[in-house]
Order: structure tokens, then sequence, then C-alpha cells
């Protein structure tokens, strides 16, 4: 069963993923996604986590423009959703994509360096 403020998060995050549709920023660029929101448990604050494919400028780009946002986020969710308070926004770039990737190369790297178990390791006699 959901507690209340899961029901809330997986709410903000619906609705702040379609309004940011509707945001024109320049510096909103490259494909961003929401990754996750984390509610505080006053319901007053959400941090919200974005990943872009893009490069660095794009994604402080989108950081920035995200912030110029914000306002507008919150003025329309005050429209859309009945909440005594509508949390205060601020978003942070979500790095696990990046560092999924790393991992995954470095153990694909580990793998092609092990040596073949069947093989003998003390060479031809």
């Amino acid at each position: 069963m959901y507690q209340r403020n899961d029901r809330i998060s997986e709410l903000l995050f619906q609705e702040i993923s379609q309004l940011l549709r509707s945001v024109k920023d320049p510096e909103l660029s490259g494909f961003l996604t929401l990754t996750g929101i984390d509610l505080s448990p006053d319901r007053k604050n959400a941090k919200i986590f974005f990943s872009i494919l893009g490069s660095a400028q794009d994604r402080e780009g989108s950081a920035r423009a995200l912030e110029r946002a914000t306002p507008f986020l919150r003025y329309q969710l005050r429209s859309r959703i009945a909440l005594k308070y509508i949390p205060k926004l601020q978003f942070f770039y979500d790095q696990t994509p990046e560092r999924a990737d790393r991992i995954e190369r470095l153990l694909k790297h580990i793998e092609t360096e092990q040596v073949d178990p069947r093989q003998d390791r003390r060479g031809p006699s």
C-alpha cells in the first residue's frame, strides 16, 4: 500500500514531466529525462533528478533553464494539484546513467583481460 508521500511524489513527477513539454527555453536542449523525485517528509521540498543526452554544455544550459522554469512550474502545479503547500522544486543532474556506463566499460575491460580458465597458466611443458 502506498503512503501519501509516495502518491504525491508520483503525481508531482507526472505533472512536472508534462509541464516541461510546454517550457520554451532555448537552453533546454538535448533529450531531457526526469529520472526521479525525492519529496521531503514535510512535503515542502522536492528534489527532482534529471538526465540529458548531450554535452556538458547542454547539461549546464538545461540546469539553468530548469532553474528559470521553477516559478512557472510551481504556479502551474498550484492550479493542477490540490495541496496545501506546493513544494519548493530543486533540480539536480542525475549521474547514475554515466556511472552505470563507466562500470559497464570497466567490467568489459576486465573481462577482456582475463585469461581463459581452461588454459594452463604454466605454459607448455
